[in-house]
């Protein structure tokens, strides 16, 4: 290797740079907001497999409903002893804002006649009215003695493959149910040969989540080609949490359907279940994952337990060990806080250990990745033990090792650490002492600095000297 070569001095000192800007920018931006929302919000079964994920479509089809039913009345309705007559009268008044209104009066009336005209609002020909009367039937259900009635009168609407807005039923219907019987409904959906249907049934599977949905849930499966469904699916089943449920989604994880294999990998990471980390760790080590399900695990909660226990053992090659540390890299920047400390700390651990472990050959090319994927980890993920390792690294004897300690130590370094790239100021590598010189500039602050720049001044490395000396004069006013 060339050591004078300044192109290459170049390429690493703009490559860090940007680096320090990205970390800059992402400690200011939490990446977990811009991560795609995968999870329903609903919360009738108590399990939730991630802090961040939800998905849109499943959270619109139930907030509307569970946000409208947990609470008393807002307000009470206008003493009228007509609003009988009158709302009855406004079923076929052509205005559509009164129909609206009305509606939306019927809502504060916990009765058995508001429930029968709202019943008739339902079949409205205008969707937006429609759709309020099957909120305010959902509301009058959650506030009163009347949800047997509204839940019956929701699932016929579902039933009726000629109502527009049967979704919207089915969901209401099942936020109400208090049994399974809702079952019987959604499997009226599951069963059809409709993509929509299918779609529909999953997305209450999912808001459901109990044992007896699995027949429903297999049968969807069978049938789907639909990315969808099938990740409804999977939320369900992650959340039902039997030894069915899980074995059902371990099988995903060798299926041949890429896409179910990606949604399986990605329903079972989503906690640190050891049972399913066993699943993942082991489909990884039998590489039976494609390289998109890698992608998965690799920027899942579970990532640190599954890629931990990869790393650490022998029986692995380094080709692979460095394949699933690139996958790490960059997956990194779409996960947790809490994972990415979990992620530096197994890290931390795995590189102080190189070159300490006597039963652990040490291999430059995977330590330079062990250092590598350290440094895409710790931007805006500090950590004490992984600093430390990596500063061991700073005088490597292999170049290799100590250009990848170097990179992710400029990614750790602190006013109260940043001495470390002074020492390396006489490294005989150019690209070395070069990159450690000026990325160290913005920490010089003491008299001590300033006596390593006045030697500085005089250094082989007339760049180095130059730059000493600039610093000297302009930012410390030292006239020597």
């Amino acid at each position: 290797m060339d050591k004078k070569s300044s192109p290459r001095f170049i390429f690493l000192a703009v490559g860090l740079f940007f680096i320090a800007i990205t970390g800059f920018w992402m400690s200011r931006h939490d990446l977990n907001a811009l991560a795609v929302k995968v999870l329903p919000t609903a919360t009738k079964p108590e399990i939730v497999l991630s802090e961040t994920e939800t998905t849109a479509e499943s959270q619109a089809a139930t907030e509307a409903v569970r946000k409208r039913s947990r609470k008393a009345p807002a307000k009470q309705p206008a003493a009228d002893p007509d609003w009988a007559a009158k709302a009855a009268a406004a079923l076929n008044d052509p205005d559509f804002a009164t129909r609206v209104d009305t509606v939306r009066d019927l809502r504060w009336r916990l009765s058995r006649e508001s429930v029968e005209l709202l019943a008739q609002f339902v079949n409205d020909a205008n969707e937006v009215v429609a759709s309020e009367a099957i909120d305010a039937l959902g509301y009058i259900a959650s506030n009163s003695d009347l949800t047997q009635l509204v839940y019956e009168i929701l699932a016929q609407k579902a039933l009726d493959r000629n109502f527009l807005l049967r979704g919207h039923a089915l969901m209401t219907a099942a936020v109400l149910a208090e049994d399974d019987r809702i079952l019987n409904v959604v499997s009226e959906f599951a069963g059809s040969p409709d993509e929509d249907d299918h779609v529909l049934a999953a997305r209450t599977l999912s808001y459901l989540s109990t044992p007896a949905c699995m027949s429903l849930i297999e049968t969807l499966l069978e049938v789907t080609d639909s990315e969808e469904v099938m990740r409804e699916a999977a939320i369900a089943l992650a959340r039902i949490g039997t030894p069915d449920a899980k074995q059902l989604l371990e099988a995903g994880l060798a299926s041949e359907d890429e896409q179910w294999q990606n949604i399986s990998a990605w329903a079972l990471s989503r906690t640190s279940d050891p049972e399913q980390v066993a699943a993942l760790t082991n489909a990884l080590a039998n590489d039976q994952l494609n390289s998109n399900a890698v992608a998965v695990v690799a920027s899942s909660p579970a990532s640190a337990q599954v890629f931990g226990e990869l790393l650490s053992s022998n029986d692995f090659e380094t080709d692979d060990k460095i394949a699933w540390l690139d996958a790490i890299a960059k997956g990194v920047g779409a996960t947790a806080g809490s994972t990415r400390t979990q992620l530096a700390d197994v890290l931390g651990g795995l590189v102080a250990e190189q070159g300490t472990n006597p039963q652990k050959q040490v291999n430059e090319e995977y330590t330079a990745a062990l250092l590598n994927t350290a440094a895409a980890v710790s931007i805006s993920q500090p950590n004490e033990e992984l600093t430390e390792a990596v500063e061991e690294k700073l005088t490597s004897g292999s170049f290799l090792v100590q250009e990848a300690a170097l990179g992710a130590f400029i990614q750790l370094c602190t006013p109260a650490n940043y001495k470390k790239l002074l020492e390396l100021y006489w490294d005989e590598d150019e690209q070395i002492r070069r990159t450690a010189f000026f990325f160290s500039e913005q920490f010089l602050n003491d008299e001590e600095d300033i006596e390593t720049l006045k030697k500085a001044k005089e250094h082989e490395d007339e760049l180095i000297a130059r730059s000493a000396d600039v610093l000297l004069k302009n930012v410390f006013r030292e006239s020597l």
